[in-house]
């Protein structure tokens, strides 16, 4: 089967959604084609810099054929048509289309198309939500008057829409008007393939080597970004509340010059606080196989769904509709963020092995298949039997 993708922002060799999609479609045997920009092309190296694309021809990665157009229109990215999209479908002549991203001017060049070729599958997907998208009067006046039009009027024609949180389908819902019986939850999700659980012990070793960390001691690893910066030195303040020998902190991601003197200041030379750094994809795979416990008290991220999936219980930051990530008994919610919350927390999982053991076994039986992009790539070619 031919299936096309189509996204505004694909960045080579990440592991967000539109590149794992398309990957995995490609990797269950199918012919896929990722419609993208020019613009955020080239991969991010280890300064967060984006690499320009240099060779505007059709090129391969992961499987997946690339096509890169330039743009047609452009006022802010949301405000973009993709040259040549429609003749580039034409050429391309898929059997479904996946949109990446619901709030888009290109939806009415391949609404067009649709019209067309009745018999191909579209499907739409939506990220936005109150935190990320609709986060001021401005943005939920144009989401709800402008981007409404185009979205409605595109699904008469889309099979279905999905959206990747329970917080996002209601946003959609509210904000676009869709009808529900088309719109269906589809996750993020990981690579499977990525993590290496028979040299599971081997990672563990190596990983512990390095920060000087006993086999037997218990780590807690978290991520680092700028949208948490606060909440990143919180949870280090909880953790010097724990304040046990045996217990360690791994923190990994870039950190911008502008925080990095108050988490040093915050970690204080703490022998148990450990940077690790920006890791690849693969290399965080590797450091979750090596800990215990991830906590994330900070904003959302896919992170989350790669930790369960590694077998990690889980403590992160309560947004409304993240129950799905509980998949019988493997995640504590945090409902404030101050320390005494995110130290009681750890705590609970600390004091009691069985506990921890008990949530580690629900995270690896249940997440590893919920949230594997082999069987959510499945999910978009089966719900196609209902077209």
């Amino acid at each position: 089967m031919k299936i096309v993708h189509i996204t505004y922002i694909y960045i080579d060799g990440f592991s967000y959604q539109e590149n794992e999609l398309p990957k995995t479609h490609a990797q269950l045997g199918h012919e896929v084609t990722m419609i993208s920009t020019q613009n955020f092309a080239g991969s991010i190296n280890k300064s967060h810099i984006h690499e320009p694309v240099k060779d505007k021809k059709p090129y391969f990665i992961d499987g997946v054929k690339v096509i890169r157009l330039p743009l047609k229109i452009n006022i802010d990215y949301r405000f973009s048509v993709l040259k040549d999209l429609y003749e580039t479908l034409e050429s391309e002549n898929p059997d479904l289309i996946y949109s990446h991203g619901g709030a888009y001017l290109n939806l009415k060049i391949v609404e067009s198309y649709k019209k067309k070729h009745p018999n191909c599958y579209w499907c739409l997907d939506f990220h936005g939500e109150y935190y990320n998208t609709g986060t001021n009067f401005i943005s939920r006046f144009y989401h709800k008057y402008f981007f409404r039009f185009i979205i409605k009027s595109a699904f008469k024609y889309a099979n279905i829409g999905y959206y990747v949180t329970p917080l996002v389908g209601m946003f959609t819902e509210e904000m676009y008007k869709l009808p529900k019986q088309k719109l269906k939850m589809l996750p993020l999700g990981f690579d499977l393939s990525l993590v290496d659980f028979e040299n599971r012990i081997t990672h563990r070793e190596e990983i512990r080597s390095k920060f000087n960390i006993k086999n037997n001691d218990i780590v807690i690893i978290t991520y680092y970004n700028i949208e948490s910066e606060k909440n990143t030195v919180e949870l280090v303040d909880a953790f010097k509340k724990i304040n046990k020998e045996n217990i360690h902190l791994i923190i990994f991601g870039k950190i911008v010059d502008e925080y990095k003197e108050e988490l040093e200041e915050t970690i204080a030379n703490h022998p148990n606080v450990h940077l690790a750094g920006w890791l690849t994809t693969k290399e965080i795979n590797d450091y979750y196989l090596a800990s215990d416990i991830a906590c994330f008290p900070g904003g959302q991220s896919v992170l989350w769904q790669q930790a369960i999936g590694c077998g990690l219980p889980l403590c992160v930051k309560y947004f409304y509709g993240l129950e799905y990530l509980d998949l019988g008994g493997n995640v504590r919610f945090l409902y404030k963020d101050d320390p005494e919350t995110i130290s009681t927390a750890l705590n609970e999982i600390i004091e009691n092995k069985e506990l921890m053991n008990s949530m580690a076994n629900v995270a690896i039986q249940k997440g590893c298949e919920y949230f594997s992009y082999k069987n959510i790539a499945q999910t978009v070619i089966d719900d196609m039997k209902f077209f």
